[in-house]
């Protein structure tokens, strides 16, 4: 459908339905090409989504408002909000996976709140809930790589074998990756007489007792002793926790600058 009003059709629909917002204009060739796939895209839906479709020329300020730079531009609302986008005419195969991968469901709006959840209050339960969440959807990768990033920490082994069947250049590849790293380390018989050792080996018993503290401090310690230990092993595994902790945890933002200093 045309766009009557943004704020009904869109905004307030979006709350109860998802809404494919179609960004076009007539004189582009590619969103010729792009509207009627989705179109019939949306008819298959039968009502799963709703599609609107904004003529940019008759809604400028829509566009500036969304940053519309390139047409055709397509954005997901969900309950207000842009929770995917992509822009271009893309076949109809590569947009039926970008719908299945975020179009909004139980399962996602939970792994969503359990994400946050565990930032701030790592309880026990909530990681029961995860793991019943990862196993009855075992084709819910997001699942299995946030159970994995959880478990790392105390069960390295069992991270390792959820992400086994994640690689690189795949979507969730780097993730796992980190999760690869973090978990062999812990799992690692350290050798040597580097002063990083006792360090390194204090940090995989923080690790254990989920000190997540503890293990920031030791791994900055370790890398101030010998940075350079097994080709700068202290500086990698750090970063990899960094990672799968992300940016926003309490913790990362404690530690990231003293990491950072001592580096130089």
């Amino acid at each position: 459908m045309e766009l009557q009003d943004f704020g009904t059709d869109v905004l307030s629909k979006s709350n109860a339905t998802p809404v494919l917002v179609d960004f076009w204009a007539n004189w582009c060739g590619p969103c010729h090409t792009l509207g009627p796939v989705i179109e019939e895209l949306a008819k298959e839906a039968q009502g799963a989504w709703e599609l609107v479709k904004i003529d940019t020329d008759l809604h400028p300020e829509l566009s500036q408002q969304y940053s519309v730079r390139s047409i055709p531009a397509v954005k997901l609302f969900h309950k207000g909000e842009v929770i995917a986008e992509f822009t271009g005419a893309l076949p109809k195969i590569h947009i039926e996976n970008w719908l299945t991968e975020h179009l909004p469901s139980e399962e996602r709006e939970q792994l969503k709140r359990l994400q946050k959840q565990l930032i701030s209050t790592p309880e026990v339960n909530l990681l029961h809930e995860l793991e019943t969440l990862a196993l009855n959807h075992p084709d819910f990768p997001e699942a299995q790589l946030t159970l994995a990033s959880q478990l790392v920490f105390t069960d390295p082994q069992r991270a390792l074998d959820l992400v086994v069947g994640f690689r690189l250049g795949t979507k969730h590849g780097i993730v796992a990756e980190d999760i690869r790293e973090a978990g062999k380390f812990l799992l690692e018989e350290l050798v040597g007489e580097s002063p990083a050792v006792p360090k390194l080996e204090a940090t995989q018993m923080a690790a254990k007792a989920n000190d997540l503290e503890g293990l920031f401090e030791n791994l900055i310690q370790a890398i101030i002793a010998d940075k350079n230990y097994q080709d700068e092993l202290p500086r990698k595994v750090c970063i990899a926790f960094f990672r799968i902790l992300t940016a926003e945890h309490p913790v990362s933002r404690k530690y990231r600058k003293q990491f950072d200093m001592a580096l130089y």
